[in-house]
Formats: structure tokens, sequence, C-alpha cells
């Protein structure tokens, strides 16, 4: 979604070496003066080949080791070390950078964003109605089809120069295409509803109005999913590229938003649709532990007023390259047709 919500990227703690304090030796003895100088000008010795890596070659590890890196968990349940390490020295003048860094609910402690004022810590996820027609049972639609990615390897940009689409290829449609072949593979048929919409504005009705048609020309639909990617900055206006590791490589870390009645327009029993999202994050949580951002509660109904339900979800920043967006959209789709088929997702 098309959005500029700065946040702050934590300071991650970097390993040092401690200086070790020796005693002093305060034997009047001579002989036990000149043995203890020997041990120590040898355990120096010993330490400086050490902190070289002069002796890495007997635990089979690399003589150079980086500190700006941390471990983290993984969706895999793996350690992977530096993943969100990042180089300044290399920006170009005048650009900024395109961090990777860590986003997910697992890491922040928090479950929710709230935009509203409504308690949703008293909602309580609710089961997923179980598709089981052979006809297209799944609506996939982009509302903002214009919204891209970042080129794989990408580390900088310049201030304002946010990605849009040049091509369906690095867009949010390449991501919607992943997502319905996954389902395919599980044996839910989806369709794809085209927007022709190039911003924002009035996005929301055209895409209403799109899928009410759809609805009609599919009576068996009992799914809608709206897939965006969204814009993060930090304080200095780096952008932010949410990331985790997976089996088949870098995924772009994704988040599901609610939609409500808190900006006044009509959305009744908005709760229903809230139930659902969170049934879906819990899956993904159980399946995936660092994919999942905060779930976010809008101001805004969504278009999940229609008389389906509707699930929005984000996936990746422009920060984020399509293969990584693609690479979620693929376990999303995993998740999501195990949740409505009620069957295992290996």
């Amino acid at each position: 979604m098309n959005r500029n919500l700065p946040v702050p990227v934590k300071d991650e703690a970097v390993p040092y070496l401690q200086k070790r304090k020796h005693k002093e030796n305060k034997t009047t003895l001579s002989k036990f003066f000149l043995i203890l100088l020997a041990v120590v000008l040898l355990a120096g010795i010993v330490l400086c080949a050490g902190k070289f890596g002069l002796f890495s070659f007997l635990a089979g590890g690399d003589a150079e080791q980086t500190t700006t890196g941390s471990s983290t968990e993984t969706t895999t349940g793996e350690t992977t070390t530096n993943l969100y390490a990042f180089d300044y020295e290399k920006l170009s003048e005048d650009a900024l950078a395109i961090l990777p860094c860590d986003l997910s609910a697992w890491a922040s402690g928090n479950r929710y964003h709230n935009q509203t004022s409504y308690d949703v810590e008293s909602l309580s996820p609710q089961a997923l109605e179980v598709l089981e027609q052979d006809t297209v049972t799944v609506l996939v639609v982009n509302t903002h089809p214009y919204e891209a990615y970042s080129e794989d390897g990408a580390f900088e940009y310049k201030d304002g120069s946010y990605v849009n689409a040049g091509s369906e290829e690095n867009s949010v449609a390449a991501v919607a295409k992943a997502f319905i072949e996954a389902l395919a593979k599980r044996g839910i048929r989806a369709e794809y509803v085209a927007l022709s919409t190039t911003s924002s504005l009035h996005s929301y009705e055209a895409a209403y109005e799109a899928l009410t048609a759809a609805l009609a020309e599919y009576p068996d639909v009992r799914y809608i999913v709206d897939i965006h990617r969204d814009i993060l900055l930090d304080d200095d206006g780096n952008m932010l590229r949410p990331v985790t590791a997976g089996e088949a490589g870098t995924m772009a870390q994704m988040r599901l938003v609610i939609g409500t009645d808190a900006d006044g327009a009509p959305y009744e029993n908005w709760e229903k649709g809230a139930s659902a999202a969170l049934a879906l994050a819990e899956k993904l949580t159980a399946s995936y532990p660092s994919l999942l951002m905060p779930t976010e509660i809008s101001r805004s109904r969504l278009n999940q007023h229609l008389p389906v339900t509707v699930f929005t979800a984000e996936i990746g920043t422009c920060g984020n390259s399509v293969e990584e967006a693609v690479r979620t959209a693929q376990a999303f789709g995993e998740v999501f047709a195990a949740a409505v088929t009620q069957t295992d997702t290996q």
C-alpha cells in the first residue's frame, strides 16, 4: 500500500574483544618473576595469533570474521548470520540506503499495529470457511497494480524515487501470479482480476466495481485476496527492506491488514473479517515464525465490506526485490490453501 510509515531500525549489538587484566606478581623472588614473565609473554603471543586468525585452520573456519551482523531466528528454525549487515561506505554520494531489517512480530513482540481506538485484543480467531467446489472460489486482485519492487541486489536509492511498475514482471502482479500458482498446486482455482489503475486516487472504488462484477461472474467465490507492497522508511529517509531467511532463499516479510469503520465509512460487522484475518495470521506464524510483521488495524475498510471474506496482504516493501516477494507469495499461498481446505502444509 502506498504509504510512508517510518519504522526505526534498532541498533544491533556489535561483538567486541575485552582486554584482560593481569594481576601484578608481588613476589620478591627473582626466579618466580622470570617464570611468570615467560608465561605472560607466551600467553600474549597465543592471544595475538588467535585474534588475527592464525590458528583458524585448526577449527576449519575462515580467518576473517565480520562484527557488523547479528544472529537471527529464521523461518526454517535455522540461524543465519549477517542477513541484516549493511556497509554504508559503499553508498554513492547523495544516495540513501536500502536497509535489510527484521520487522517481524516475532522479533518485536508486537502482534498489532493499531491505527484505531478499537480494542483488538478482545477479538478471537475464527475458523475459515472450507472450500470444496471444483470451481473458481478465490479472486486475487492488486488494487494498486503499479506498485513495484527494487532490482535484485539494490542497496541504495535517491530520495523520493519510490519504485513504481515499469513492467508486470517487477510488480505486485508477478507476486499475485505466484500466489495463484501456489493455490493451483493444491487444487484451488483462483481468478486474477486485472485493473488499469495508475494512482491511488479512486483506486478502491475502481477495485470495488471490478470485484463486484467478478463475483457475479463467479458465484462460488468465497475469498478475495488483495496483494500490495508497502513503503517503509526510517527517520533518516533510508528505505527499509524487511527480510527473513527461507529454505529457497531470502524472503520478504509480509503483513495482513484488517479494515474497520473507524474513518466513518459504513462497514457492518468488521469484527468478523478481523477474526478471519487473525486465524490466517496464526496459521502463517505457525508455519513461518519470522515471516509475518505485526498485523495492521486500519481506519479504512479497504473493500473488506464486500459480501465475501477479503484479505488484504502487504508483501514486502519497495526496498525488497520481486524475487523475495515471490518466495513469500508462494509460502502465503501454501498456508492459505491449507487453512481453507483443512489440510497440512507439507
